[in-house]
Formats: C-alpha cells, sequence, structure tokens
C-alpha cells in the first residue's frame, strides 16, 4: 500500500468524512489530532453495512475518492452492495457527454451484479440501456430522461423488465410508440410512467397549425398495453381527445395525469366527464373564495407552485390569479433551473427569462436559471438593482456582458458560474469589482476526462489567472467553491493570503493543490470546512 505523505492525506480526509456522516464539513485542525489507529475499526466492518453509510456519498465521489481510503473500503465500492441503487443524474447533467455516461452507467450496473433495483441517469445510449436491462431483473425504478435510447434497443432488451414499476423516459426523442408499446407489453409490473416531451417554440401557435402535429400512436399504445397504470405523465403531448378518451377508457387504475402543454387536448363531450370522475382531491367549488384574496397573499401562496406551472397555468383559473401573476409580487424570486435543464434550449430558457425579469419591476431578489445567454443576463442586470441571489450554472454569458452590465448588480451576495465556459479570468476580475457585496461565490468547472490522468501531462494545464482573479478582487468571500479548478498552491496562496473571511472552500478534483509548505500551513491555520 502507498504510504507516501500525499496518499496518507487523503486516506485521512476520506476517513474523516465518512465519519461526519459523507458531508465533508470536517475541521482539519480538529481531525489532525485524531490518532489514525481509532480509524482502523472502520475496516472491520462487513461490506454490507459499509453499503449503508456509504448511500450518503454522490456515487461519482463514491467511485473516485472511497476506494483509496483502505484495501476493506476499496472491496466495499467494488462489490455489489453499494449499487443496488445507482442515482448519477446530478453527475450525468454536470458531465453532459453522452459516451463517458454510457461507460459510466456500463461500469456501475456490472458491479451490482444483479442486484439492481433503481437507476437514475441522464442521456444514456443504446449500449447503457441493454446492459442495464440484462442485469435488471430485480430493477424496479428506471428513470433515463433525455437518453438516445432508439426503439430497436427497447425490443432486444426490454424483455428482462418484468418487475420495473416506475419508468421515466421523458424528452427520449428516438423512442417512438413502438418502443413505448414493446414496453408496455414487457413490463407487465409498471404503474408509474412518465413521458414528458420538449414544450413547442417559444411563441404563439394557430389552431391550424397545431391540428396538423397531431399523433395519437403514444397514447393508443399506452391505452393498448399499459392495462395498470396509475400514475402518467405525458406533458406536451402531441394527442388529441381521441388518444385521451382510450387511455381513460382502458387505464381504469389511473389516479393521477398530467397533460399540461397538450394543447390539442379540448376535454370535449365525453372525454371531459371522464376526467372529471379522476381523483382530484379538491372540490372546484371551494377554489372560489380565493379570488378576494390580495395578490400579495396570492404570491405567498404561489411560491410552492414551479415557475413554468405558475406562468402556465394558473392564469387561467381567474381573473383575479391572472393579475397577480401578470405583476411583480410573484416574481421578486424566480426559480426555473428545473425547468431549465428539462428543455434545454438556450433560445427558449432566454425568452422566458427576459419576460419573466421583466415582470418583476426591479423588485427581483433571486434568479435560478441554467444555460442563460447574454441577453437574459443583460435584462436581468438591468432590473436587478435588490438581486441577492444569482445563480445561472452552464450559462453561455461572456466576458464583454459581464463588463457591459454587472455594474448594477452591487446588491449581489451569492453567485453561481459553475460550467460557464465563456467566463474568463477578465469576466471574474469584473465581477469582484463590481459586486463589492458578493459573500458566496460557486465557480465549479466541468471534471477531466472519465480517465486516468498523468503528472507529466497534467503540468502543462495549470491556469492561475482565476484564482488570482478572485484572491484580488473578491476579498469578502466568506464560501468558495472551486472543484476541478485548474491552479495549483500558488493560487490557492493568494486566495487564502487575501480573503481573510473565508470559511468555507471547496477544492475537490483540484488536482494541483498538494498544500505543501507555508500553503498547507495556512489551510489548516485558518480552520477551514473542506
Amino acid at each position: 500500500m502507498d504510504t507516501s505523505p500525499e496518499m496518507e492525506g487523503r486516506r485521512h480526509k476520506m476517513q474523516r468524512s465518512a465519519a461526519a456522516g459523507g458531508s465533508g464539513e470536517v475541521s482539519p485542525t480538529t481531525s489532525r489530532a485524531a490518532d489514525g489507529d481509532e480509524w482502523r475499526y472502520w475496516e472491520g466492518l462487513n461490506h454490507e453495512l459499509l453499503a449503508l453509510i456509504f448511500t450518503r456519498i454522490p456515487a461519482d465521489e463514491l467511485v473516485r475518492t472511497v476506494p483509496l481510503v483502505c484495501r476493506g473500503w476499496r472491496e466495499a465500492v467494488v462489490g455489489p452492495y453499494c449499487w443496488s441503487d445507482i442515482h448519477i443524474e446530478d453527475w450525468c447533467r454536470r458531465v453532459d457527454r453522452p459516451h463517458v455516461i454510457d461507460f459510466a452507467v456500463r461500469k456501475l450496473v456490472r458491479r451490482s451484479r444483479h442486484s439492481l433495483r433503481r437507476l437514475c441517469a441522464y442521456r444514456i445510449g443504446n449500449w447503457g440501456f441493454s446492459l442495464t436491462a440484462h442485469f435488471g431483473n430485480h430493477l424496479s425504478v428506471l428513470q433515463i430522461p433525455m437518453s438516445e435510447i432508439n426503439d430497436l434497443t427497447i425490443q432486444k432488451s426490454s424483455g428482462s423488465l418484468t418487475a420495473l414499476a416506475v419508468l421515466d423516459i421523458s424528452y427520449c426523442k428516438n423512442i417512438t410508440s413502438k418502443g413505448i408499446e414493446t414496453l408496455g407489453k414487457n413490463c407487465r409490473s409498471l404503474v408509474n410512467l412518465r413521458r414528458n416531451m420538449t414544450p413547442p417554440e417559444y411563441e404563439s401557435t394557430q389552431d391550424n397549425g397545431v391540428a396538423a402535429k397531431i399523433n395519437e400512436d403514444e397514447a393508443l399504445a399506452i391505452a393498448n398495453t399499459m392495462l395498470g397504470i396509475e400514475q402518467l405523465e405525458l406533458a406536451y403531448g402531441r394527442f388529441s381527445d381521441h388518444g385521451l378518451d382510450a387511455i381513460l377508457s382502458n387505464c381504469r387504475a389511473l389516479s393521477s395525469l398530467d397533460i399540461n402543454g397538450c394543447w390539442n387536448v379540448k376535454l370535449d363531450g365525453d372525454v371531459g366527464i371522464k376526467c372529471d370522475s379522476l381523483k382530484r382531491g379538491v372540490d372546484n367549488d371551494k377554489w372560489r373564495y380565493w379570488e378576494g384574496l390580495n395578490h400579495e397573499v396570492l404570491a405567498l401562496i404561489f411560491k410552492k407552485i414551479p415557475a413554468d406551472e405558475m406562468a402556465r397555468t394558473v392564469p387561467f383559473v381567474c381573473k383575479s390569479w391572472q393579475e397577480a401573476v401578470a405583476g411583480p409580487c410573484c416574481w421578486s424570486e424566480i426559480d426555473i433551473e428545473d425547468w431549465c435543464r428539462r428543455v434545454d434550449n438556450p433560445d427558449v430558457i432566454d425568452a422566458v427569462v427576459r419576460k419573466l425579469v421583466r415582470r418583476s419591476r426591479y423588485t427581483l431578489r433571486r434568479l435560478s436559471a441554467y444555460r442563460i445567454q447574454n441577453w437574459g443576463f443583460s435584462l436581468t442586470a438591468s432590473f436587478g438593482m435588490n438581486l441577492n441571489v444569482l445563480e445561472i450554472p452552464m450559462s453561455e454569458v461572456d466576458d464583454s456582458a459581464l463588463q457591459k452590465y454587472s455594474g448594477s448588480l452591487t446588491s449581489l451576495t451569492i453567485l453561481d458560474i459553475s460550467y460557464c465556459k465563456q467566463i474568463t479570468c477578465k469576466g471574474i476580475e469584473i465581477l469582484g469589482k463590481n459586486c463589492t457585496s458578493l459573500i458566496s461565490l460557486k465557480r465549479n468547472l466541468t471534471p477531466p476526462e472519465f480517465e486516468s490522468t498523468q503528472n507529466n501531462e497534467g503540468e502543462a494545464k495549470v491556469y492561475e489567472r482565476e484564482a488570482l482573479a478572485i484572491a484580488n478582487t473578491m476579498l469578502g468571500l466568506e464560501q468558495l467553491e472551486l472543484a476541478y479548478g485548474r491552479f495549483s498552491d500558488y493560487g490557492l496562496d493568494a486566495i487564502l493570503s487575501n480573503c481573510k473571511a473565508l470559511s468555507f472552500l471547496d477544492l475537490s478534483g483540484c488536482q494541483y493543490v498538494k498544500l505543501k509548505g507555508n500553503v498547507g500551513s495556512k489551510f489548516y491555520a485558518l480552520n477551514l470546512h473542506m
């Protein structure tokens, strides 16, 4: 076993993290006082107990760092106990590379050794699905939105998914009615299906245009093969009353149905009556009293509704609700990041952000979005005199937009510009100079390719400028996340020397930081939580 100081440091760090329940927030000063012999008891735990503990650690961290602690932990991670429940959707969205994601899925599914019960991923390919089905004799939950699976793969591989109860194939464009029909015939235990589709372009659509896009095949495939369905989501489906009537007539166990955005559904005649017979949980007559509430009270209630639902459906309830949603009270806090990830279309996202920001009328205090562009950022900054929180990971904002518009963000205290590839050290420097109230910054970067990197190759990629820009302009920072940063001890030394208020620092994946010499002393002296 490697006994070098660097490996010993990593080993002790992982032991401290597991002892803290997987949160990773352990004081290095406190942990250094612990005797290394005390941690040997962890090695004696059986693999099932270790697996229960490791469920608190994200799957990507579990694969990358836990095996380095000791032989017992490595054996537990390599074995099947940790992989009956695989949840890597967040990691998949960060990486957003289908071939890397598919490789990781296949690797983890193999480790499950036919004990797999749940898989949550994103953008997996045909190989990943086929191997999942092969090891999925006991699989009950499969959530794979935005995946690139096609009908042929489903036809070949889905026969073993007899235990599947919950399935999410939303936004899987290569799956057609034939694939859905095959799933319905093979997955006899299915009770929950999500088949939401991408919304149409952000523009008004004429009735004639909608009628031309009607497609009943998927609705009829569900109605004919999934008779035991209890919960069904078909947002933005292309079917009409005919397809919905077939579902309502055949799926007698249905208790929850989501048909938001199904513009071709009119609920005329018997179809409307059948929909009314579904359990709703509320009496429509009771909602009439809500019209008398003022807009501020309604806004507090509407905060529990996702922003996309609030903009799309609430205005149709009554005139009072329409006025409340059109006014600024509902839009001081805009959280549409989940919706943005589902849509994943920058032009549509930017148009929606601009529309909602305009509604705030200078009351905007928080914006959480994803993949916005320069136009969306510029309008946000124009209306953001009171903006405190701005979370825009994976956005396409560049340095020139920051230079032109960030001058008004003087109240900003929390900023997330993780994975924004067009923002460089110049943009970060501009933000530091303009956002003088900033106390929390997230500037996480995309991890390297899913493979080991040699030290000689890594040295050429060291990049200190972003770390120096933070150190020179953001002196009041208290919380800082720089996962997978390209800087070394030199850049970290500048941050630790200048940002005296720093209490939390995330350096996960910063492979060039060694914490040697004075840098290590400063790091431990600050008693940082990492």
